[in-house]
């Protein structure tokens, strides 16, 4: 497999390597993608990859979330880092996938304090519905609903809005409030919140 690929990371732990090494470079659009020069083909000439916007970049170079999604992250990363910039970014890719990691695996309050710090640090309201089952994981459905009502919740769509209100519900039971947590889930057919 080639070099620095999904493909060749994948490859080397299935035969046994308890750690990877990778170059990370930040792209023009401030996407993470590793390399080992940090100058790919794009179209007929070859250009750095700080001029390049992901799009543009050919489909084996990974993002490094990428690799965490394919690999998970039960290994050592020696990360060579390109600029003050790159470094910024891995520290926000690294700390979701520590929060993601942590929740599929069920230790909440990690997760939890995972999660907080990828909000303090990018401000992103995505992993919302992540925060609030923590909080439900950890026998908190009262703050579950706190969050619901909060400007951030009110302010999402799509899929988000979707598992905040499943999220929703499922305190709503734990509860007792059995009608409650109907209604929660019912609303997701109405298209709106609880």
């Amino acid at each position: 497999a080639q070099e620095n690929t999904l493909e060749a990371f994948a490859l080397a732990l299935r035969l046994g390597a308890t750690g990877l090494e990778t170059d990370a470079w930040l792209t023009a659009d401030g996407e993470v993608v590793l390399d080992h020069d940090g100058v790919v083909r794009v179209g007929r000439r070859k250009r750095p990859i700080a001029e390049a916007a992901r799009a543009a970049l050919p489909a084996f170079v990974p993002t490094l979330a990428e690799l965490f999604e394919r690999c998970g992250d039960g290994f050592h990363l020696s990360i060579d880092v390109k600029d003050e910039r790159t470094a910024a970014r891995i520290v926000d890719i690294v700390r979701e996938a520590a929060a993601i990691t942590a929740y599929a695996t069920g230790r909440y309050a990690e997760a939890l304090r995972e999660f907080r710090t990828v909000v303090r640090l990018n401000g992103t309201t995505e992993h919302l519905p992540l925060i609030a089952d923590c909080e439900r994981g950890l026998g908190r459905p009262a703050r579950v609903l706190e969050l619901a009502a909060s400007p951030e919740a009110v302010s999402l769509v799509g899929d988000p809005k979707i598992e905040l209100q499943i999220v929703v519900a499922g305190a709503r039971a734990d509860m007792g409030e059995f009608d409650a947590a109907l209604h929660a889930l019912d609303s997701i057919s109405a298209g709106g919140p609880e």
